[in-house]
């Protein structure tokens, strides 16, 4: 699900086309309206979170509260906010991420296990647990001058 350039989306077709004629475990659906995003979510079997620099990634959060099992990129900040909720790959290295997806793929029970894992870190965060573990750090911070 996403946009993407032309010649990206184009070499996408190809190579879903290459290693799955038949569509059954790659889709790719292109942009779909805001609305629709977490019903194709929920739809997912796997999230592949392949980015290499993120300050907050949202779209990892978002896999976690929809209870997908996740294949992520192992950069910072991304282990950071999973933890055990994610199997990681190096996002500069094709051959990491092939072996993570395979593992991941054959691994029903693993697959079960993050998937159960992410939902649960999701349910932990909230706006309301930020502002008050940030309000905590800076009296924390006053208070220890």
């Amino acid at each position: 699900v996403g946009p993407g350039n032309l010649a990206r989306r184009q070499a996408l077709k190809v190579l879903i086309q290459r290693f799955d004629k038949a569509r059954q475990w790659i889709s790719y659906t292109g942009p779909v309206p805001f609305d629709q995003i977490d019903r194709e979510m929920k739809a997912a079997d796997i999230a592949l979170f392949a980015s290499s620099c993120e300050a907050c990634p949202n779209i990892l959060l978002e896999y976690m509260a929809a209870g997908l099992p996740i294949l992520s990129s192992d950069r910072g900040p991304m282990p950071e906010i999973a933890g055990d909720a994610a199997a990681y790959f190096n996002p500069e290295d094709k051959n990491s991420l092939a072996s993570a997806l395979v593992r991941l793929v054959t691994a029903p029970d693993e697959r079960d296990r993050i998937a159960r894992a992410a939902y649960a870190k999701a349910r932990e965060m909230s706006w309301t647990r930020c502002a008050d573990d940030s309000f905590s750090l800076l009296v924390h911070i006053a208070r220890n001058r």
